[in-house]
């Protein structure tokens, strides 16, 4: 996934492919959603919509 966004150009500038994969990786790990969803309550849904826009603002070039 990594590659396919930064073949497309859609990387933030600056930021390399082993630092997005890096994020990647510690945001979608199981440790993010058990401390977030079970220890602090956080819904499914919560955590789903705060993944996905964490990951775009984290990652992806600005509109």
């Amino acid at each position: 996934m990594i590659i396919f966004l930064r073949d497309a150009g859609r990387l933030r500038p600056g930021l390399s492919h082993k630092t997005a994969r890096d994020i990647f990786w510690m945001l979608t790990g199981g440790d993010v959603y058990r401390m977030l969803a079970c220890e602090r309550g956080w819904s499914p849904q919560k955590y789903q919509d705060w993944l996905a826009d964490t990951l775009v603002r984290s990652l992806l070039t600005p509109p």
